[in-house]
């Protein structure tokens, strides 16, 4: 499908009264959170209502308003079904927020100054 292929679709679909979600399902490399992050802005230019996802650094992202202002849903590959799912995936997401290189990279990446971002980091 070409850009203008998925505006005209996403047009449609506002006309006709639904919502258009797109997926993006897939666990990231860390390096490719910065494509991600463009992927992300395009879509929220063209009116997509939501995305789909499942990895850390979209999520993370997101909570920071990195991100385009576009509503986030986890996906249910997330596989938070009940509480102690839900706190697994708590605890690894807190693991991966607390990785400064990380955080270090992709900022000097995107070109983001330390103070736009916004991140602090704790030690557990």
């Amino acid at each position: 499908m070409k850009d203008d292929d998925l505006v005209n679709t996403i047009k449609y679909a506002h006309q006709i009264g639904k919502k258009v979600y797109v997926t993006i399902n897939t666990i990231l490399d860390d390096n490719e959170l910065i494509q991600a992050k463009q992927l992300i802005d395009n879509l929220y230019e063209i009116k997509v209502d939501a995305i789909i996802i499942q990895d850390f650094g979209l999520l993370y992202l997101s909570a920071k308003n990195i991100l385009a202002p576009i509503p986030i849903h986890m996906s249910t590959q997330c596989d938070i079904r009940n509480l102690e799912k839900e706190n697994e995936y708590l605890r690894d997401f807190i693991h991966y927020i607390h990785n400064e290189e990380l955080y270090e990279r992709f900022r000097k990446e995107a070109h983001i100054e330390e103070d736009e971002m916004g991140f602090d980091f704790y030690t557990l």
